[in-house]
């Protein structure tokens, strides 16, 4: 979902350790990825207060996609997480559980098995989170799905009406 870059703004004894951090973390960086970088920071810093600046229209965008998401998750039948920056959701599967039968999936933890069904039967992505967690916490994100929501609004559409088609499905169980 592009590149990742960040700052840091602090006490300077917090900044001095953090930067042999960050020497260490970027020393193969190139100079034109940096150069980019800080030609778009100088840029919108320019446009700061106005609609036009990415740091402004970015999260306006993303809370209509966020709030749009969570709508059609919810619709289905999931309970989302709202989340209050990024672009990732949480959404907790479980009451759709009981109307899916997930047996025919191998895997060891249930998010997998509900993510691969979904990829398989219904034709949606999501992303297991257990994959985050290490082995001894992995049943805590058990009953969860990851979507991304940092999406062009027709693929969320098409997402909602997958998940609509879904729905009149099972209800008919």
């Amino acid at each position: 979902t592009g590149w990742k870059t960040g700052w840091a703004y602090g006490p300077a004894p917090l900044i001095r350790n953090l930067m042999v951090v960050h020497q260490n973390c970027v020393y193969t960086c190139s100079t034109p990825l940096q150069e980019a970088i800080a030609m778009g920071f100088e840029l919108e810093l320019t446009r700061l207060g106005q609609p036009e600046c990415y740091f402004e229209s970015l999260p306006q965008e993303l809370e209509a996609k966020r709030d749009y998401m969570a709508k059609f998750l919810k619709d289905v039948g999931m309970e989302p997480t709202i989340p209050e920056g990024g672009y990732f959701m949480l959404a907790d599967w479980s009451d759709l559980g009981k109307k899916i039968d997930l047996s025919s999936e191998t895997d060891k933890y249930k998010d997998y098995k509900f993510t691969k069904w979904m990829s398989k039967n219904v034709k949606l992505q999501g992303i297991p989170p257990s994959a985050f967690y290490s082995e001894a916490d992995k049943h805590l994100g058990e009953n969860f799905v990851r979507y991304c929501f940092i999406k062009k609004d027709e693929n969320l559409q098409k997402a909602a009406q997958i998940l609509k088609n879904w729905k009149e499905t099972i209800s008919k169980l």
